[in-house]
């Protein structure tokens, strides 16, 4: 390639998922840019807890070692999940996972989203390859045969061989060139907060099934704490949004049957809707797209950022193979194994989760009699629970 770009890849948006392919391309002979809106707020003395959390399985986990910042994110602040928990509520089916069942010292962590944002900045700081482009919003976009190059709202421009949306469910990138998204309303909306309880977690990751929807606690490092997710219809949910912490503590309490005890308190309480949307492609000519621009899926198992970070570790194995080959990373066709791979992995969880949803999120008394004979069946077969956790873990 003869064309002399201003960088070899820029990345549109500083989500963990844009960070972390940056970081996952930072040791490399590629020039790399990162463009990001707002500028990132770290003091984490305004709010104990951050309630955007993840559950980071072993995979991602791996992912973060390459990048050189899982030492760091556990310096600060992580929670191990030893365990796990799930049973139907209006049923008698529950199972129960544990790290001894596979010789592992956890099944994961949870981690607050600013936690590993922090990091993984940090990091990237340390690479003079990786430029900060923040805070800049993107205005326009033109692809051309040998470059695409952005113009920002402040009059800067810039070229690349390669744009990557990184810029979230909402992408910009993705509506500005013209993706195609299947998309469909999971109707429910999700409350995410932070809530202390009167009984220790103990490490353990617990989640209800109700008719109307799951309800997660996740273990924080402090063992009465957690981050709770209720996915619930959106007319529950507004009522549970409009009731002051006493009463919203009080009816978290009643709906996961006190298995911690009282719901001491509830902070940080939010709400948005949850919509499945999947890009028909991943590719343009010069433009990937990764993690939530290209799949958003249900919380119920956790996996979202897991996927988005596995499309960013494929996306920078594909790049730097066409980089040590001498071809254009711009090129569709040259980047078409990214797309293959992750658009049949991140469908197969799309379908799996819709599954889930249908079966455990319905109170029809067929599909409540399978799911609590699956559940413990499932919870009384060693083989099968072990190769269940494996699969969850990314192992």
């Amino acid at each position: 390639m003869n064309t002399i770009y201003d960088y070899d890849v820029i990345i549109i948006g500083a989500g963990i998922v844009g960070l972390t392919q940056a970081c996952l391309l930072a040791d490399s002979s590629l020039k790399v840019a990162i463009v990001e809106g707002k500028q990132p707020n770290f003091d984490f003395s305004q709010i104990p807890y951050d309630n955007r959390v993840s559950a980071i399985t072993r995979a991602s986990q791996q992912i973060l070692r390459q990048c050189q910042v899982w030492n760091d994110i556990a310096a600060m602040r992580i929670s191990p999940y030893r365990s796990m928990s799930v049973w139907d509520g209006s049923g008698h089916g529950a199972i129960e996972f544990s790290s001894n069942d596979i010789g592992e010292t956890d099944l994961g962590h949870i981690i607050e989203n600013r936690v590993m944002r922090k990091a993984l900045i940090t990091k990237l700081q340390t690479h003079d390859n990786v430029a900060w482009i923040c805070p800049a919003n993107v205005e326009n976009v033109q692809t051309h045969d040998d470059c695409i190059s952005i113009a920002l709202q402040d009059g800067r421009c810039y070229s690349a061989a390669l744009i990557i949306g990184a810029d979230g469910a909402r992408s910009w990138l993705r509506e500005k060139v013209g993706f195609e998204v299947k998309t469909w309303d999971y109707g429910h909306h999700a409350i995410v907060a932070t809530v202390k309880s009167e009984k220790s977690h103990q490490q353990t990751a617990r989640q209800r099934f109700m008719p109307n929807g799951p309800l997660a606690f996740l273990p924080l490092s402090d063992e009465y704490t957690c981050s709770i997710v209720w996915a619930t219809i959106p007319t529950e949910a507004e009522a549970l949004m409009q009731l002051n912490e006493k009463a919203f503590a009080e009816r978290l309490t009643q709906a996961f049957d006190q298995h911690l005890g009282k719901v001491l308190s509830a902070q940080s309480r939010a709400s948005f809707p949850l919509i499945m949307r999947h890009a028909k492609k991943y590719l343009q000519h010069r433009i990937a797209l990764i993690g939530d621009a290209a799949h958003t899926i249900h919380p119920l198992a956790g996996q979202g950022l897991n996927l988005g970070m596995m499309d960013a570790a494929c996306l920078a194995k594909i790049i730097k193979q066409n980089k040590s080959n001498n071809q254009d990373i711009g090129l569709v066709s040259n980047m078409r194994a990214f797309e293959r791979e992750r658009k049949s992995e991140n469908s197969k969880m799309i379908a799996a989760m819709e599954g889930f949803k249908r079966l455990f999120c319905n109170d029809k008394t067929l599909l409540k009699t399978v799911r609590n004979i699956g559940l413990n069946m499932t919870n009384q077969l060693p083989i099968v629970k072990r190769k269940f956790i494996r699969e969850a873990m990314g192992l």
